[in-house]
């Protein structure tokens, strides 16, 4: 799976969509560094070790944005505050249980890379390009209110 940004993944908001896109890049760029280090002799605690900064970095940078989101969707999507909340919730959750289940792992080869790549991308993918989009619309009708 490839991940590439394109604007159909937008929001509206700048900063929203900036995070978005980091997101979208950094995931890419974590994988893709993974995959170099896990040659013929390749260095398994190097690799675990990098495996796991990757997940804090992931899990800090959830947090942070899924906080910035829920401010967004308090001003433009109220009535979907809570629902989108639990979404947050719920993805944290899952991101958790792909964390747990690869640091139990003694061995981190390619194929286990290519499943985590695919695992955290259809996650966010799905975020992006599905739940996120709410915010779009009640961005677009608060605008259309003229309520800038």
């Amino acid at each position: 799976m490839q991940l590439e940004w394109d604007d159909s993944y937008k929001v509206g908001i700048d900063v929203i969509d900036k995070q978005h896109k980091v997101l979208f890049d950094r995931i890419e760029k974590m994988i893709n560094n993974l995959k170099m280090d896990l040659g013929a002799n390749a260095d398994q605690a190097l690799i675990k070790t990098e495996v796991e900064d990757m997940f804090y970095f992931l899990t800090d940078y959830f947090n942070t944005h899924f906080a910035l989101e829920e401010k967004y969707h308090a001003k433009y999507n109220k009535d979907g505050l809570a629902e989108h909340k639990e979404i947050h919730k719920s993805l944290m959750e899952v991101l958790n249980e792909i964390k747990y289940d690869v640091f139990l792992k003694d061995n981190i080869d390619k194929a286990l890379v290519n499943e985590l790549k695919t695992q955290v991308l259809t996650l966010w993918v799905t975020h992006t390009g599905g739940e996120d989009q709410v915010l779009k619309e009640g961005l677009q009708r608060h605008q259309a209110e003229g309520d800038n």
